[in-house]
């Protein structure tokens, strides 16, 4: 299909919990975020969160573009990945990728001090450079601290 993807490649962005987001993409082959063992994650003001992902490419992929979007008190909001192109952070390979692939994508997200003591609900989508999803999952967490 050469960099087409069709509907049935499709999923609901759902969390470890079954709950589903917004976004619809690709679900990833194991998500693992570091200190989380069951959910909801516990996020520690002051810390970092260190996250990676392995993931099938569901086309070629040239560069990869990280969404977070977060959910607090029922609304969704955009939040700074902080990373223009998630390529730079493949574990082991570079892009380009090719269809079915299997890759692993790692990044740390600050826990800033000032954040409330608060539950949410974590949304990271990844879109190539045609803005096709690459991967997606989510995850709750409570921040504390």
């Amino acid at each position: 299909m050469s960099g087409e993807r069709s509907k049935s490649d499709k999923q609901k962005c759902l969390t470890s919990g079954a709950v589903a987001v917004y976004a619809t993409g690709p679900v990833p082959i194991d998500v693992t975020v570091d200190g989380c063992d069951m959910l909801p994650c516990r996020f520690t003001r002051g810390s970092n969160i260190s996250s990676s992902v392995t993931f099938k490419t569901p086309g070629p992929v040239t560069q990869m573009n990280p969404f977070l979007n977060v959910q607090v008190g029922g609304v969704w909001m955009n939040f700074d990945a902080g990373q223009k192109d998630g390529c730079d952070s493949l574990v082991e390979k570079e892009c380009p990728l090719k269809e079915g692939e299997i890759s692993t994508y790692v990044f740390q997200i600050p826990i800033q001090n000032g954040y409330p003591k608060i539950r949410i609900k974590v949304e990271h989508l990844m879109l190539d450079a045609l803005r096709r999803p690459v991967f997606c999952y989510g995850i709750t967490g409570k921040v504390i601290g």
